[in-house]
């Protein structure tokens, strides 16, 4: 996950997130400044998968 133009010590940097034995953390891909998180941020809930069947005509329809 990417923050752009989000970096609160060169303001033009765009943080990543990613993690290490440490735990959780943010780092500025241009300047290198590091932001440590006390928890994973919550990502977004991914839509959820709809079941489709076949009728007995051959059709498509939603399960």
């Amino acid at each position: 996950m990417y923050w752009r133009k989000s970096c609160p010590k060169c303001h033009t940097g765009d943080l990543a997130l990613d993690r290490d034995i440490h735990g959780w953390y943010r780092q500025c891909i241009q300047c290198g400044y590091l932001q440590d998180l006390v928890a994973k941020p919550a990502l977004a809930q991914r839509p959820i998968a709809v079941a489709v069947a076949a009728s007995a005509s051959g059709a498509w329809r939603a399960a």
